[in-house]
């Protein structure tokens, strides 16, 4: 009787523990851990002052809707004056096939990088996730308000970068490509002003 006492004690505990507790067990949190709004505004407002931001780009949506992104450091972003804490989750591929009548494929061109996909928290509301995709435009492309949508355009994939993916310094030592070494080859340029109008998709997960 105390053991089976014990086990519901057990069980009870487990039932209460914390939301996000919950979600690691059952489900992905895509949430963003984002540091007070005044902390980040003054950051944010700072790094902009300075030019001292990662990428500025104007994008356009599904509803052909513009906006302005500043991917302002590694941990935060603002769209259109919204600031966000961010994480890059997946590199956004195309290399279309070209097929035959009976769908078999003849060729594929070689994949290219042209966008990146990951989640974000608004700081003002840090109980929202949501998943975007920031990419260069394709050619008459159907637009796409989500990763699932636009996994369904020919020749469009998504990954995490290839493990083997680097270089080797001057010193002989391997580094591991991040997310942020394939910024020149996603919008084409190594300037922080990228004049190249970007495709933009926002998604609310929770």
């Amino acid at each position: 009787m105390k053991k089976c006492f014990a086990g519901l004690a057990l069980l009870a505990a487990f039932a209460f523990s914390s939301c996000a507790s919950m979600k690691n067990l059952f489900g992905t949190d895509y949430s963003v851990p984002v540091e007070s709004l005044e902390v980040v505004q003054e950051k944010a407002d700072r790094i902009i002052t300075e030019k001292s931001y990662l990428k500025k780009f104007n994008t356009v949506d599904k509803m052909d809707r513009r906006h302005t992104v500043i991917i302002l450091d590694e941990h935060y972003l603002s769209i259109d004056d919204v600031l966000y804490g961010c994480k890059f989750h997946n590199l956004m591929y195309y290399g279309p096939s070209l097929s035959a009548l009976n769908d078999k494929p003849v060729y594929t061109l070689p994949d290219k990088i042209i966008g990146i996909q990951g989640y974000a928290t608004p700081v003002a509301n840090p109980n929202v996730a949501v998943s975007f995709i920031f990419a260069r435009k394709l050619f008459a492309q159907s637009g796409y308000s989500s990763q699932y949508e636009a996994s369904k355009i020919n020749g469009v994939s998504f990954s995490a970068p290839y493990a083997d993916d680097g270089y080797i310094d001057d010193f002989g030592r391997w580094h591991k490509y991040t997310y942020y070494d394939y910024f020149e080859n996603i919008f084409k340029t190594r300037n922080q002003d990228v004049k190249l109008e970007m495709y933009q998709s926002i998604e609310i997960r929770s």
